[in-house]
């Protein structure tokens, strides 16, 4: 793995298949890791290419392999849940993106 945007996108799909003993539709990913159906498949078939993972032609599974389980637990990330992950919020509190701040005694400025 050497590109570091395409890194994150493998890393979350190793996290996922640690979390799932196998995923057999890509859809699965698409919609918890955020990603478009390419990234996927590109990422995917790297993967595959790395020995991080591999493909069940039989049940037309993808699932991770000891050297992506060994990656994983080499950069402690092998406890981790990709739920988790997607309900941590860091920075600003969405909610309130658009609140409007209002000084007190505004009105009374504009007179």
């Amino acid at each position: 793995m050497t590109n570091h945007e395409v890194d994150f996108h493998k890393i979350l799909i190793l996290i996922y298949l640690n979390n799932h003993e196998f995923v057999l539709d890509i859809n699965d990913l698409l919609e918890l890791v955020g990603m478009n159906y390419n990234l996927v498949r590109q990422s995917i078939s790297e993967l595959i290419r790395e020995g991080f993972i591999n493909r069940n032609q039989d049940v037309r599974a993808y699932r991770l392999t000891s050297l992506g389980k060994k990656f994983l637990s080499d950069k402690y990330l092998d406890n981790i849940l990709l739920e988790d992950l997607k309900s941590t919020v860091d920075g600003p509190d969405p909610t309130r993106l658009f609140h409007i701040f209002v000084p007190k005694n505004f009105k009374k400025r504009l007179k």
